[in-house]
């Protein structure tokens, strides 16, 4: 059993938790136990249950709910959302998640000739580390039953393992507003237009054309973003 930290208002909008389980050092294991994943939904009262928690393992949980995410408490390098890790040595275990505030970013795209752009979207990404130090969407919610099960059925019947539900906004009249991102953390937006690219003029803009921008509180930070023709 779990619960999200009472600085989240309730009831809660929106909310799931991702774990990923892994073995515990230990010298005298020749055969460590494989990683687990599994993501399950938060209630409005903010509690969640999670079924399928492997025994004498770390337990990692990122929780993501309208407006919140769980706080990184976990060694990493200031990039990736790492979330909290817990011991699950016994029958039941308890979790509390402490939460914090995500942030919000208003963007103001202008074509070349400094109008703005009616439309297109913005798909903002940002990256989760596991304990095991692989890097994944956050977001992405994986399942490993989904993958054990798939052994069993013909390839044309096997599930996706996994679901990764990224929002895009859409552009209207010349802003989009873009919440959800994790406070210190590197966030990638997408700009998505089949007329125009982000400019490589533009502040923040790297060479693959993605913005990259750090918000370093919850306060709406607004930054207008200027756009060349595609090739």
């Amino acid at each position: 059993m779990g619960m999200l930290s009472n600085n989240v208002p309730r009831p809660i909008v929106g909310g799931y938790v991702i774990t990923s389980s892994h073995s515990k050092p230990n010298e005298n294991r020749k055969w460590p136990s494989a990683s687990w994943h599994d993501s399950v939904p938060i209630s409005a009262d903010g509690n969640f249950e999670l079924n399928s928690v492997p025994r004498s393992e770390l337990i990692q949980i990122v929780a993501i709910c309208d407006g919140w995410l769980s706080k990184t408490m976990q060694p990493s390098d200031g990039r990736a959302v790492v979330g909290q890790a817990f011991e699950s040595n016994d029958e039941e275990v308890k979790i509390a998640v402490e939460m914090e505030q995500t942030g919000t970013l208003e963007l103001t795209i202008l074509k070349p000739d400094g109008n703005s752009l009616e439309t297109g979207t913005i798909t903002t990404l940002q990256n989760r580390e596991d304990a095991s130090g692989s890097l994944s969407m956050l977001g992405r919610r994986f399942y490993s039953m989904s993958v054990i099960k798939n052994q069993m059925l013909p390839v044309d019947q096997e599930a996706i393992p996994y679901d990764q539900p990224f929002a895009r906004q859409f552009i209207r009249n010349g802003v989009v507003v873009v919440r959800g991102i994790a406070i210190g953390k590197l966030a990638a937006c997408e700009f998505g237009n089949a007329q125009f690219r982000f400019s490589p003029e533009s502040p923040q803009v790297d060479r693959s054309g993605r913005l990259r921008v750090v918000l370093e509180s919850a306060v709406v930070k607004k930054i207008s973003v200027t756009t060349v023709l595609r090739d």
